[in-house]
């Protein structure tokens, strides 16, 4: 079980964010960067924070919970969450 609430986390899907505080737009502005690029599962990392973000967890004024990014870096854990 992932835990949604954290200070700060340093994995992967972390990384490709360089501020402190990852919104919704800076989300956006990274999906249009890899997607022109050959990287297919950093594409879908952004696109399931992008979901997940704005759509089951919204009410955090656009910020991204840093629980998520743990989720996204094993993509073979995400049946178990289904």
């Amino acid at each position: 079980m992932f835990k949604l609430f954290k200070e700060e986390v340093d994995c992967y899907s972390r990384r490709l964010f360089d501020t402190n505080d990852v919104t919704i737009h800076h989300v956006y502005e990274e999906l249009q960067k890899h997607i022109k690029g050959d990287e297919v599962a950093d594409v879908c990392r952004l696109y399931l924070l992008l979901g997940l973000t704005e759509f089951l967890f919204p009410n955090r004024g656009g910020k991204v919970h840093f629980g998520l990014f743990e989720l996204l870096d094993d993509f073979s854990c995400m049946g178990k969450y289904n």
